[in-house]
């Protein structure tokens, strides 16, 4: 059963390939002619782009709400980070997995 492990990765990727190469004529026909000629936009400096935009400044409530946020989410990362199977649980299963698989 364990011995494939290796190659799921492998499958996988080329699973993903393969699919990537897949046209999607739906999509394709949403597309207009005009937008099809259209040349590709100009790009330009990030500061040029942003030159537009408005600075938010911090301020201490919305500090103390991200404060909050970040202790919350630290501790689901905690909660989630616990083991799954207690200990006996987990020697109980390895022993089946010993014995079906020697």
């Amino acid at each position: 059963m364990f011995r494939h492990v290796k190659t799921l990765p492998l499958i996988a990727a080329l699973a993903l390939a393969a699919a990537s190469c897949s046209r999607f004529p739906e999509l394709e026909r949403r597309i207009s002619p005009e937008a099809r000629a259209a040349d590709y936009p100009a790009l330009l400096p990030l500061d040029e782009a942003l030159a537009g935009t408005r600075t938010r400044n911090i301020t201490s409530a919305s500090a103390e709400t991200l404060l909050v946020r970040v202790a919350g989410l630290r501790a689901q990362a905690r909660y989630l980070q616990r083991p799954v199977l207690s200990r006996a649980d987990r020697t109980r299963l390895q022993a089946a997995i010993r014995r079906h698989h020697p």
